[in-house]
């Protein structure tokens, strides 16, 4: 698409502007053409194939000019070329070198640290599992001790049980041996109740013997006093017999009485013996209790000696794996420079190892220049500051003083603004000014929307045409390539080029002898060049001078630079 004073091209807008049409473009298609001979002929004939579909406008618009703007893009290419290959080539071979000069020079003390750290963390971790194994050897012998305890004491309580068994047992068998001898005496205190009813039935038959006796011999003439005194004795002996043998009678039949009562289970004997059968009971039940909470105490030994192994080992296990991540930190704790290294080919190794053996020459120099740098500094400073500190002090305590009158000034200047109602008003004001411009965001927002999609149709359809440009352009230069055009151009844009740079040298020559003439003329020259200048800025600033460019511009654009006055003569008559 061709526009007013530009066309299309490519990814780019390539403004074709007035000044350079004209007598200037044909000139220079002249000499392209002229110089280029064949090779540029058929270099324009392929690329103007390529540009059909953009008008014939736009051809005639672009044609020199665009073809040697393509044979400079083609020109670039092979240097560009060049030139990333070289940078990449460089990049590839210092990639990971200036890392390890870094590192090389760079202090190794944190390195250092780190590995002591990293050593002392294998130390401390293999400590640890040490213990851990010791803890789980000890856990082992404590929790078998434990059981051997556990059974100990339960065949304790088996032979504590087994005795009172025994015990319960024999009790058991006193208990029929006192069964009988309870009967046995039972029978023999009713025999004896018997024999003691029989004994005074006796006692009174005796006693009544005594009397008779007594009574008859108080009768009987020619008995001696002493005679009856001894059959006096005898009755009261014999009277004192029964009385005595009722009273046991009575004793025996009461307690008889009882023990039939009681019969032979009720015997003192057999009760003795049955308390201690209870007892021997009780006793047994003790040690079968006893017995219970031994095997309890081997299992609960056994249990709580496994769990003490388990975290035992359990210790051990993390102690191992923390051995494990110690010794893998520390094989993994390279210094820098060994990493940076690593990366590294041989030959840039050996590089870096050569460069890292100059390191103490370098600190040697280093070392004599900073100490040349520096020689006498310190007394300097110390008596540069012994002068100036107490100038300084003085008058920068005197300068804070006039900031600190300053302050309390314009502090006491907006306080009394603020007691007058000043400073209401001053800030009331403000808010009324910004609050003209309350809905002007809204509205500028609103226009550039409305903006916005006006002039989406025109830039679709630019966008549109700048798309067939590419593809007319990329064609062109196809063709081009197809018929050996392109390689003809790009020749004859160096042939240009030289040509170029020749006179570019001899331009600047001429002017290197004109600005040596002035020099060695004094400068006059300059200073009337300067002059020169002067008035033209003066005539070209001129009202009128201004109002003409303008007029003569706006012409040029709409028609063709002719219509426009370009001589000199001209312009002046319009500028004065």
């Amino acid at each position: 698409m061709a526009g007013a004073g530009g066309v299309l091209v490519g990814r780019g807008y390539v403004s074709i502007r007035p000044e350079f049409e004209g007598d200037w473009s044909r000139s220079v298609n002249a000499r392209a053409s002229n110089a280029g001979k064949s090779g540029a002929g058929a270099f324009s004939k392929a690329f103007g194939a390529g540009l059909k579909g953009i008008g014939a406008l736009a051809g005639v618009a672009i044609g020199a000019n665009l073809s040697a703007a393509a044979a400079g893009a083609a020109v670039l290419a092979p240097a560009l070329t060049t030139a990333g290959a070289a940078a990449g080539a460089l990049k590839l071979g210092l990639s990971g070198v200036g890392e390890a000069f870094k590192a090389a020079f760079a202090d190794s003390t944190a390195d250092a640290k780190a590995a002591a750290s990293a050593t002392k963390a294998v130390e401390s971790a293999q400590r640890g599992l040490a213990n851990a194994q010791r803890a789980l050897a000890q856990a082992r012998v404590d929790a078998a001790k434990r059981v051997a305890d556990a059974q100990r004491q339960v065949r304790d309580a088996e032979r504590d049980l087994s005795d009172a068994q025994q015990d319960a047992r024999q009790v058991q068998g006193e208990l029929n041996d006192a069964r009988r001898e309870a009967a046995r005496a039972l029978e023999d205190m009713n025999q004896r109740l018997a024999e003691s009813h029989l004994d005074e039935r006796e006692a009174v038959l005796r006693l009544k013997e005594a009397q008779q006796e007594l009574t008859a011999a108080r009768q009987k003439p020619g008995v001696t006093p002493q005679e009856l005194e001894e059959l006096q004795i005898r009755y009261e002996r014999a009277k004192l017999n029964l009385t005595e043998q009722r009273r046991e009678t009575k004793r025996l039949a009461d307690d008889t009485k009882k023990a039939n009562k009681a019969g032979v289970d009720g015997s003192q004997q057999v009760l003795a013996v049955k308390e201690r059968i209870s007892e021997a009971n009780e006793n047994v039940a003790d040690k079968e209790r006893a017995l219970a909470d031994a095997q309890r105490g081997v299992d609960e030994a056994r249990t709580e000696g496994a769990r003490q192994i388990e975290d035992a080992q359990r210790a051990v296990a993390d102690a191992a794996a923390a051995v494990a991540d110690a010794q893998a930190a520390a094989a993994a704790q390279t210094s820098k420079l060994d990493e940076a290294m690593a990366k590294l080919a041989p030959n840039a190794k050996s590089f870096v190892r050569a460069v890292q053996g100059l390191a103490p020459a370098w600190s040697s120099m280093r070392l004599s220049v900073q100490n040349e740098l520096f020689r006498g500094l310190d007394s300097t400073v110390t008596s540069l500051g012994r002068t100036t500190i107490p100038i300084l002090q003085r008058q920068l305590t005197e300068t804070a003083g006039v900031w600190n009158a300053m302050a309390k000034n314009a502090a006491g200047a907006v306080t009394e603004m603020a007691r007058t109602g000043m400073l209401d008003q001053i800030l009331a004001g403000a808010t009324a000014n910004l609050k003209v411009f309350e809905k002007a965001p809204g509205q500028l927002i609103t226009a550039w929307g409305q903006l916005a999609v006006a002039a989406q149709p025109a830039f679709n359809s630019l966008l549109t045409q700048m798309a067939g440009a590419i593809t007319s352009f990329t064609d062109g230069i196809a063709a081009s390539f197809e018929s050996g055009g392109l390689e003809q151009g790009i020749t004859t844009a160096f042939e240009i080029l030289s040509q170029f740079g020749t006179l570019l040298g001899n331009v600047l020559g001429v002017v290197q002898q004109i600005f040596k003439a002035a020099s060695d003329a004094g400068g006059q020259i300059v200073g009337a060049l300067g002059q020169v200048f002067g008035e033209l800025e003066k005539i070209l600033a001129a009202p009128r001078c201004r109002r003409n460019c303008a007029a003569c511009s706006l012409r040029w654009r709409r028609s063709s630079p002719r219509s426009c006055p370009s001589s000199g003569r001209s312009c002046r008559l319009w500028c004065l």
